[in-house]
Order: structure tokens, then sequence, then C-alpha cells
């Protein structure tokens, strides 16, 4: 009886988990299907800043910069006190949105700058020595 009890568990046991595999899988495949965008002329600026803005000057700063034209989005984040940005770069520059928030903000600004190494190892979000970006690779390799 006991022995029935623990084979119908391990039998239950084994088709959720394969369930739940390929329930991932399929995630995966219609996740990393690629995408086309037309990035071409997109850019990102990233903006730091030394000291702490206040919440005026930062919702002024944050809809004076999203009202430039070519820009399409603008984040602030406030843990890393800076500001991100992205536009067409055929229309705006890093200087321009530059001189809208110093015009803003009285605080200093710095502009960001990805050193050499930085722009050399690609994304730095990315871990590739990660075992899911490995899995995740894996199974775009085999269905794309």
């Amino acid at each position: 009886m006991k022995t029935s009890h623990l084979k119908k568990g391990l039998l239950w046991t084994g088709i959720t988990t394969l369930l739940l595999f390929v329930v991932l899988v399929v995630h995966l495949i219609l996740v990393l299907k690629p995408k086309v965008y037309d990035n071409n002329h997109m850019q990102l600026v990233k903006i730091d800043f030394p000291e702490n803005i206040d919440t005026t000057e930062r919702s002024l700063m944050l809809s004076k910069v999203k009202s430039m034209q070519g820009v399409k989005t603008v984040n602030f984040y406030s843990d890393q006190n800076a500001l991100v940005a992205m536009y067409d770069n055929t229309i705006q520059n890093n200087e321009k949105v530059m001189a809208t928030i110093k015009s803003v903000v009285s605080s200093p600004a710095v502009l960001f700058k990805p050193s050499a190494e930085m722009l050399a190892s690609g994304c730095p979000i990315k871990n590739k020595d990660s075992y899911s970006y490995r899995f995740s690779m894996f199974i775009k390799n085999v269905f794309y």
C-alpha cells in the first residue's frame, strides 16, 4: 500500500516537473523571438547627479527633457541619482540634453561616458557566465 502511494507521488512529481519545464521552454521561445526595431538612430544618454535633487526640480527636469523634439523616453533612477534618456541622434545630441537639464537644475550634472573596456564588453547587464544566460541562449539557438 505504501509503495503504491510512493509510486503515485513520484509519478505526479515527475509529471509536474516535466510540465513546468515545458512551460519554461515555451516561455523562453516566445520571449526570445527576434524583434525588429527601427533603432538605427536611437541613442542613450546617462547623466549623473552627485547631489540629491528635490522632487520639484526633478519633475520639472523630466518634463522639459520629455518635451524635447526627438526624445523618446526619459527615466530618473533615484537610487543612482541618474537620468537616462533615449533620443533620436539625428535630431538631438548629448550637449542639447545637458543644456536643457542645466537650465532647470541648480545642482551639478555630469555626463556619463563609458570607458573603452565598458564599450568592448557590450551590454553590462548580461552575465554571460550565468546558467540562465547559457540556458536561454541554448533555447534560442535551438529554435531560431
